[in-house]
């Protein structure tokens, strides 16, 4: 629909690697396009949808992991009675990853789960699944 989004201040152009990733899913799955085509809606956006798709792609030396819950609730039963926000400062400081991955940034996340701090009575993994609610 749109080359450009808001990033929280402007609209800016959308990156070619989130471009190639748009239209690499773009009305494939079940569609009598099986091998994938892509176009623009607006005919001046065209010229940068050819020029993102023609960039070779960037190379990846490293990861980023995140926990899913399972491992948190592992971890979680290591240290008992610690709040879910200190639970995933602690869990990033112990966590270990060789070369080729990281441990993402959540400051987000811990953003969140401290504000949660003050809704009584919810599980682990209410928690952990209130953290990843795709709001604002």
């Amino acid at each position: 629909y749109s080359l450009s989004k808001y990033n929280g201040d402007k609209m800016v152009p959308v990156g070619a690697s989130q471009v190639k990733q748009i239209a690499g899913r773009a009305g494939r799955r079940g569609s009598r396009y099986p091998d994938g085509l892509t176009t623009t809606l607006h005919a001046e956006d065209l010229n940068y949808l050819i020029d993102c798709l023609q960039q070779p792609f960037d190379e990846v030396t490293k990861v980023g992991l995140f926990p899913f819950f399972e491992q948190i609730e592992l971890f979680a039963a290591q240290v008992p009675d610690m709040a879910f926000s200190a639970l995933l400062e602690h869990f990033g400081k112990h966590c270990k990853l060789d070369g080729s991955y990281f441990l993402c940034r959540h400051d987000h996340v811990k953003k969140v789960a401290n504000m949660l701090e003050k809704v009584p009575g919810l599980s682990l993994e209410e928690r952990f699944n209130f953290c990843f609610a795709p709001v604002n």
